[in-house]
């Protein structure tokens, strides 16, 4: 952002502009508002709240990492490593309650991921449950990824709708 805004304000003074032009705050509060109240008039509440709390997410760091990454590869192991030993049917007991489970207990970042936590044990209680063919829990896995990656899009759609429009927000706001 610092160099976008160098760079406009950079090039504006080697054309001898004057910055005191550059600064409208009625064009800023029109644009602004209608803009944000665009993005309330056409999204609902749910879209909203998580446009909001992206909003955190774009200053801080990555949410995944290599650490991460390693953290849920080692609970795997150990939920595998498990169902090899006691059978498939012995996850059963930590895919229903995860919180209380020996495993995920290690792994609290794990438990605060909702959406991750969701996925795993869901897929244990599909495979645990019996009646249900490797390759259906494997296209049941996709389907729920899709789902997933469509609402986690849905935001992210809604202020790019808003940024198209600003342009001619814009134009409105200079008459």
């Amino acid at each position: 952002m610092l160099v976008v805004f160098g760079a406009v304000v950079a090039g504006y003074l080697m054309e001898h502009g004057n910055l005191k032009v550059l600064i409208q705050p009625a064009e800023l509060v029109i644009s602004g508002g209608a803009a944000v109240g665009t993005v309330l008039i056409a999204n609902p509440l749910h879209i909203v709240k998580a446009i909001a709390g992206g909003i955190g997410g774009v200053f801080g760091g990555a949410k995944y990492g290599k650490a991460s990454y390693l953290e849920t590869l080692k609970m795997m192991y150990e939920l595998f490593g498990r169902a090899r030993k006691e059978g498939l049917m012995a996850l059963e007991t930590d895919s229903d309650a995860p919180d209380k489970s020996p495993i995920f207990s290690k792994y609290p970042k794990f438990l605060k991921d909702h959406h991750a936590l969701a996925f795993v044990c869901d897929t244990i209680r599909m495979a645990a449950g019996g009646g249900v063919e490797p390759f259906d829990v494997d296209q049941m896995m996709e389907l729920d990824m899709e789902v997933h990656h469509h609402e986690s899009g849905q935001p992210i759609a809604a202020i790019s709708t808003m940024a198209d429009s600003l342009p001619g927000l814009g134009i409105v706001a200079r008459c």
